[in-house]
């Protein structure tokens, strides 16, 4: 069966980027290649979902994918879990709540990254999530990461980097293998990611970034979030200070706002019971239109460990093989369909916007 949902967002993730910076309301996506890299393999996207007649049920999800620069299929791996990952929450958690949703959508992210790739590409994947409920929700695997900011636009990281030089608490050490990742997704074995809930009543907002961004010393991190008055200025000047110190690396900032209750909602609700789904991304803003069905459900699996030396273009430092045996490039994700998961469904491509049917029998509507 063609997954159509995956397809479309993966084409819209994989779109011509127009502008370094991307902005939604209060929420902003940027991305920039920088000085050093050919090609930007980070995939970043802004998901605001509207359910019709039931604001209740709104959310919003930030979404950061850094694919592997010294792997030879790292864009695409990154293109494969965002999409992935962004399909499955769109199909679970409006049914099952955010800490089940958030779990199974990385699990279906690392079977569809290894399944397509068998360990020739990788990528970390950090997801802050935000409803209506005074908890927000993050889940995250590799050195990307999730900061809080407070009211008075103070940054506080509140993900670990899944680095040794973090787990061993050594990260101020000029030390070679610090920056050596011990999971990511795309790995031949368990992950174990992290998942967690925080209480979001007295911040402003939440910020998703890749390495290339936060790679800026702290002190000078903090001064451009102190004198930022919104998430599109922080997120444009992250990546203009990450350009001008060499950009040494893709960098890339997603911006999510954390208002409680009404002031949480973007745009306008429809009085019937569809499912309008807005993604924010490098491409632009596009819509889905998602009718509401019964659940369907998508297999949970616990998740990957391995060690994977990500490079530091910083020290010039080359980047290990990946420990599994390297297989023959497959096929394109969009061309190998019949490998990814039978529960999901078709969506029209060629429409910019679209209705989905989740029932069962796997008919599509549009």
């Amino acid at each position: 069966m063609n997954d159509i949902l995956y397809d479309r967002i993966f084409n819209l993730l994989a779109g011509r980027q127009s502008r370094a910076v991307e902005s939604m309301d209060l929420s902003a996506v940027g991305s920039i290649v920088g000085s050093v890299r050919n090609r930007n393999e980070d995939v970043a996207a802004v998901i605001n979902v509207r359910h019709g007649s039931e604001p209740s049920k709104d959310f919003m999800l930030g979404l950061v994918c850094d694919g592997m620069g010294g792997m030879s299929d790292g864009r695409e791996a990154a293109l494969i879990a965002a999409s992935s990952f962004v399909a499955a929450v769109l199909r679970n958690i409006r049914f099952s709540g955010p800490k089940h949703g958030l779990a199974v959508s990385l699990a279906s992210a690392q079977r569809a990254v290894f399944n397509e790739l068998r360990g020739s590409g990788g990528t970390t994947l950090s997801a802050a999530y935000v409803d209506q409920s005074p908890q927000a929700w993050l889940t995250h695997v590799g050195d990307s990461r999730i900061y809080a900011i407070n009211s008075s636009n103070e940054l506080r990281q509140i993900t670990r980097d899944d680095t040794i030089g973090a787990a061993l608490q050594r990260e101020h050490e000029n030390r070679p293998d610090n920056n050596r990742l011990i999971q990511f997704v795309g790995l031949d074995g368990e992950l174990d990611p992290q998942l967690h809930s925080f209480d979001r009543g007295s911040l402003n907002g939440l910020l998703v970034t890749s390495d290339g961004a936060h790679s800026t010393p702290p002190e000078l991190l903090s001064t451009i979030a102190r004198h930022s008055k919104t998430g599109l200025e922080l997120v444009r000047k992250m990546l203009n200070v990450a350009d001008a110190l060499g950009g040494l690396d893709n960098a890339t900032a997603v911006h999510i706002p954390c208002a409680s209750g009404a002031d949480a909602r973007q745009g306008d609700h429809r009085q019937d019971d569809d499912v309008v789904v807005t993604i924010l991304c490098s491409s632009g803003q596009h819509d889905i239109w998602l009718a509401p069905t019964q659940r369907v459900e998508t297999p949970s699996s616990r998740l990957p460990v391995s060690s994977y030396q990500k490079p530091d273009n910083r020290r010039g430092a080359g980047a290990a093989a990946p420990e599994n045996k390297r297989a023959k490039k497959p096929k394109s994700p969009r061309q190998n369909a019949k490998n990814r998961p039978q529960d999901e469904l078709p969506l029209p491509i060629e429409k910019p916007v679209a209705k989905l049917d989740f029932s069962d029998d796997g008919d599509s509507k549009s």
